[in-house]
């Protein structure tokens, strides 16, 4: 029974002295500067169609939805440039 623990006691004390040390390896890199989103995305998603002001015709409203229809496509552009953007600084950042 002494020798358990004269033995944990040792472990204790050798585990209290090894709190402090720095770590092995590398230090890592705390600061990460991540580039702009590019112009050309942040110009595109800045921009949106207006609400309609008063009564609409027929054919107001189609050229609306058209309208809100291409807004749509090039909003999505924009995400999947986005997205791309991410993925290139992630996998940059990966390595």
């Amino acid at each position: 029974m002494k020798s358990k623990l004269a033995s944990l006691t040792v472990l204790a004390l050798l585990a209290l002295t090894l709190v402090n040390c720095a770590p092995s390896g590398p230090k890592p890199n705390a600061e990460i500067r991540l580039p702009a989103v590019p112009a050309d995305v942040q110009t595109c998603f800045s921009q949106y169609v207006k609400a309609p002001k008063g009564p609409l015709s027929k054919r107001a409203v189609v050229r609306l939805i058209a309208e809100l229809k291409r807004s749509e496509v090039a909003k999505s552009r924009c995400g999947r440039r986005l997205i791309g953007f991410y993925n290139s600084i992630a996998k940059g950042l990966a390595q």
